[in-house]
């Protein structure tokens, strides 16, 4: 369905109480054809672009394309926050109304543009028209005849005369005449107010004229002395036939000449256009494509202009779209192959990408991506990778992504975060976090606050539990360490669920294992570790690689004794730790079954005892009184 709003819509509104309104009363003028259903949808919203009341209403325009409503009366719609346009107090607040006409499933809102003057009449009255647009409200009919135009002229429609704005869009009927000095649509059968026989020649010709035939040859000449039309390529065409287009009707092609060099050609396919040949810009069909072509090297770069904004260079293969603020953007500052856009992008460097602001690539920068504000590539700074705010690059292959973070010296190094430096010392080296000075080769720091102070062949963790800076150097020989701050503990995990692992609780300085009964598959309880254990050999013994004295078993002996560890050149704290506790406990208990024993044979040593110190006191009684 196409309509078109040809009038500006007529509001009223009718009293109910408090400041409120029963109904919206608004007309309007569609072309459309008589009897068509439209739909709309009504809209009040608030000060503060509150929903308040919508609607939907289906209306059918009448014979002369007019249509009107009340809004309030129609079907309420679920994003509507009021029930009814009686709930709304006009008066607490300033509200807004946007109508909107459904087009083929789609809705068409209505701006203030849409209600303003139409620069040309789309509705002509004529013979046919009886039934005219003078029963709208806002309708002035004095004086309207056949051959006038009604326009919108603010604040009401008005009588325009005879087509002063531009020409009416159909004109079927004997008495409308365009006042342009040509016919725009001549129908058989009716008459012009100048015979068509007539029409000659002199200032303009007839558009169409149905009954004249064109006729190529002399006996038809121009009141210039030439023929109407000949084998030149004119308005109609060169084959002799009443088209309206430019060029040939044939196969031929259309070629556009200055100084006797083509400068635009159209063939069967394709569109060229060329400076001093047909090598620069070249549009194809669906197949062909677009291209813009040249030889390297030649043609000179226009000087700078602050209203070009986009431009391409064929000598250099470049593309440049944005805008320059000063004349130092000249042929010089743009790369081959590059691509700037933006504002005061500067590809210097050949196949550089700037997309941005205010970004400067040297011009040994080559390879290398830009993309955000304030960004510098320096030196020899070849595959760089920067994204964020004020990031800065100065040697090759290094990616600096963030808000004012740089890899000014190393390769190969990587700075992400917030004034993060990797800075690598000729090597590689990672800077992720937040204000992170990393000047140790191949250390790699995360984190907050860490100061690598030239220490190489580290690893930095940071956490944020202090505003102290955690700065290498403490310890004599601080290379090719693990640091880690961790306020809140540290866990190491080897299962994927995080069932089984290790754990170093906040503050502590051991290790606790996972051990929960729930994580664990039990085998049995295990018995006479002692006698096993005492086979074992105990040694003081060191590291090969360090100077520290240590005592325990080898690794060796424990697997061929206990079989446990899985494999018999390591020895689990777990599994030693277990091995002590069976032993100590078993010990335990002989030491128990032996005080039984000691304590039983105390007890017959008492007794006997006891049986021998009478025996002497009868002897005595006996024999010595």
């Amino acid at each position: 369905m196409r309509v078109l709003i040809v009038c500006l819509v007529i509001l009223s509104c009718s009293t109910l109480s408090l400041g409120q309104y029963n109904s919206i009363y608004t007309e309007g003028v569609l072309e459309s054809r008589a009897g068509l259903t439209v739909n709309f949808r009504n809209t009040i919203y608030t000060s503060d672009d509150t929903l308040a009341y919508q609607e939907t209403q289906e209306i059918v325009v009448d014979s002369s394309g007019k249509w009107w409503m009340n809004i309030g009366r129609g079907l309420t719609t679920s994003l509507s926050v009021n029930d009814s346009i009686f709930q709304l107090d006009f008066s607490a607040d300033s509200v807004g109304l946007r109508i909107e006409l459904d087009t083929s499933g789609t809705y068409l809102v209505f701006s203030d543009k849409n209600f303003t003057a139409i620069n040309n009449a789309y509705y002509a009255r004529s013979t046919d028209q009886e039934i005219s647009l003078n029963h709208l409200n806002d309708l002035d009919t004095t004086g309207l005849t056949s051959g006038m135009s009604i326009v919108y002229m603010s604040p009401q429609f008005v009588v325009e005369k005879v087509d002063s704005s531009l020409y009416s869009d159909v004109s079927d009927v004997s008495m409308f005449s365009d006042t342009a000095n040509w016919v725009l649509y001549y129908e058989l059968g009716t008459t012009d107010s100048v015979s068509k026989l007539n029409f000659a020649d002199s200032a303009s010709f007839a558009l169409n004229t149905w009954n004249v035939v064109y006729a190529d040859s002399s006996s038809w000449a121009d009141s210039a002395g030439f023929i109407l039309d000949d084998a030149a390529w004119k308005l109609y065409g060169n084959n002799v036939i009443n088209s309206a287009d430019l060029g040939p009707t044939n196969k031929n092609d259309l070629a556009i000449k200055t100084n006797s060099n083509t400068r635009f050609l159209i063939d069967s396919g394709s569109v060229h256009v060329g400076a001093s040949s047909l090598d620069t810009v070249s549009f194809g069909g669906s197949i062909d494509g677009f291209e813009v072509t040249g030889p390297l090297d030649q043609g000179v770069y226009p000087a700078y202009d602050g209203n070009v904004h986009f431009s391409y260079l064929s000598r250099k293969g470049a593309l440049i779209s944005g805008v320059h603020q000063d004349t130092i953007f000249s042929d010089e500052h743009i790369g081959y192959n590059s691509f700037a856009f933006g504002e005061n992008v500067y590809t210097d460097a050949d196949y550089s990408i700037g997309v941005g602001s205010d970004i400067s690539f040297s011009n040994l920068s080559k390879y290398s991506f830009a993309v955000g504000k304030g960004h510098r590539f320096e030196g020899d700074s070849r595959y760089g990778l920067v994204s964020g705010r004020n990031c800065q690059i100065g040697f090759a292959r290094n990616v600096a992504m963030g808000d004012s973070c740089s890899a000014p010296y190393g390769y190969a190094c990587i700075a992400m975060g917030s004034n993060a430096i990797a800075h690598g010392n000729l090597s590689p080296c990672i800077a992720i976090g937040t204000n992170i000075n990393n000047t140790g080769r191949n250390t790699h720091a995360f984190g907050y606050k860490i100061d690598v102070n030239i220490r190489m062949g580290n690893f930095v963790y940071a956490d944020r539990s202090t505003e102290d800076t955690l700065k290498l150097g403490l310890v004599i020989n601080d290379y090719d360490r693990w640091h880690v701050r961790a306020a809140g503990g540290v866990g190491f995990y080897t299962a994927d669920d995080l069932s089984t692992g290790v754990y170093l609780f906040p503050g502590s300085g051991s290790w606790s294992s996972t051990s929960s009964i729930h994580s664990k598959k039990i085998h049995g309880r295990v018995q006479k570790v002692n006698s096993k254990l005492s086979s074992v050999p105990i040694s003081s013994w060191n590291y090969r690689r360090q100077s520290f004295t240590h005592i325990g078993p080898m690794a060796q002996d424990f697997f061929q004794t206990f079989n446990y560890g899985g494999r018999n050149d390591l020895i689990s704290t777990t599994d030693i730790d277990g091995v002590i506790m069976a032993g100590i406990i078993e010990l335990s208990e002989t030491i128990e079954e032996k005080m039984s024993q000691i304590n039983s044979d105390s007890d017959q040593i008492l007794k006997m005892d006891q049986s021998l110190n009478k025996k002497i006191e009868l002897l005595y009684e006996k024999y010595v009184k």
